[in-house]
């Protein structure tokens, strides 16, 4: 299993890859939406993110609240944030991890994701993920696993473009989830097979 235990400060230095190609999710209309894909996380030699079948990413949509459902899987990632939102919680039998876009004053994506747990448990975890304090061009990804307890990592990577994914792994960290979230504990991963729920 790759994550949490493979995303230690020894991998800082090192470049990073993300392959938007392999990990392109055709997002629908609305607000709150199912956006998600299947990936691996690679850290032989360079670190990469691509197309897989480990964890399931949920990527980043302006204006829009987007989430995948772990269901099998160990773990999921998301990026970038910039300032965005990350939610953890239960929705039935189901671990979701959303991305809730903030931008611009517009709180409709916050709206909808209210909306959509509001017969749910309130989440287990709900957090801006600010901007790095770095300057110059960066991106910010946040890794989440559940078992046996709800660990979140955040990875800061120095770009080579702006408003560019791969780089260099500027920092690795491991976010204190007692200091960020009232609840404690973590929630139940869904045991019966096939329950993984991938839109491509």
């Amino acid at each position: 299993m790759p994550l949490p235990a493979n995303l230690t400060e020894q991998l800082v230095g090192r470049q990073f890859a993300f392959d938007g190609r392999s990990l392109f999710v055709r997002i629908g209309s609305g607000e709150m939406v199912m956006a998600s894909r299947a990936c691996d996380l690679v850290t032989n030699g360079f670190v990469s993110l691509q197309a897989g079948d480990q964890g399931v990413w949920i990527p980043y949509q302006a204006q829009i609240a987007t989430y995948g459902l772990l269901g099998n899987f160990a773990w999921a990632a998301s990026g970038p944030f910039s300032g965005c939102e990350l939610a953890i919680g239960q929705a039935g039998d189901e671990v979701y991890v959303a991305h809730i876009s903030i931008e611009r004053n517009r709180y409709e994506a916050r709206q909808a994701f209210a909306h959509w747990i509001r017969h749910s448990p309130a989440p287990i975890y709900r957090s801006r993920i600010r901007a790095s304090e770095a300057t110059g061009n960066y991106a910010c990804y946040v890794f989440v696993s559940v078992e046996p307890e709800l660990e979140i990592v955040r990875m800061d990577v120095t770009t080579t473009t702006v408003g560019g994914s791969d780089g260099t792994i500027a920092n690795i960290e491991r976010l204190d989830i007692n200091a960020q979230s009232p609840a404690r504990g973590a929630p139940r991963r869904s045991s019966s097979p096939g329950c993984r729920c991938i839109i491509m």
